[in-house]
């Protein structure tokens, strides 16, 4: 993700426990660790616990986003069930 000066604001951030980090950071009830989910932006189905975490430079806060980011700007809230379609 880009600002108006072309320069990135997101910088992908290391997390040991991806699982730990999910439970404290969830902003969603389901339990999806390790679901196969479809990301909306990019169209790709991976497992869930290949997401990144990105953090915003300026203001620190943390997203938990598509596994191809930067490539991707999708975060959780466009994580579908990678059956979505056939429901």
């Amino acid at each position: 993700m880009i600002d108006y000066n072309k320069k990135m604001i997101y910088e992908e951030v290391t997390v040991k426990n991806k699982q730990d980090y999910y439970a404290q950071n969830n902003p969603f009830v389901e339990d999806r660790f390790n679901e196969k989910v479809c990301c909306l932006h990019c169209d790709d189905e991976f497992i869930f616990d290949e997401f990144k975490v990105i953090r915003n430079k300026t203001t620190n806060e943390e997203y938990i986003a598509c596994k191809h980011f930067p490539e991707c700007n999708g975060t959780i809230i466009d994580f579908m069930p990678a059956d979505y379609k056939t429901r």
